[in-house]
Formats: C-alpha cells, structure tokens, sequence
C-alpha cells in the first residue's frame, strides 16, 4: 500500500473510534438521566420523625 492509502485509512478508523466514543458518551448520559428520573426519593422519608 502507499504511505496515502495508509494515512487515509488510519484517518478512518480515528474517525471511526471518536465517534463511536462520542456516542457512548451520549448513551451512558442519558441512561443516568433516566435512572435517576425513575429512582424513588427516599431520603424525606427516611428523615421524618
């Protein structure tokens, strides 16, 4: 392969992985969000005489 070939597909899958990154990254936020939205409030029961 000549050295652009390889450039351009070393670009690629950097490409590639940063995005799938960036997508994970998103995913896990708003499946906290999401947990934390379903999770009972406990604490002022807990904390009432």
């Amino acid at each position: 392969m000549c050295p652009a070939c390889i450039t351009i597909a070393a670009l690629m899958v950097a490409g590639a992985t940063s995005a799938g990154g960036l997508a994970a990254f998103v995913a896990k936020q708003r499946r906290a969000d999401r947990v934390l939205e379903a999770a009972p409030s406990n604490s002022r029961k807990e904390n009432d005489p």
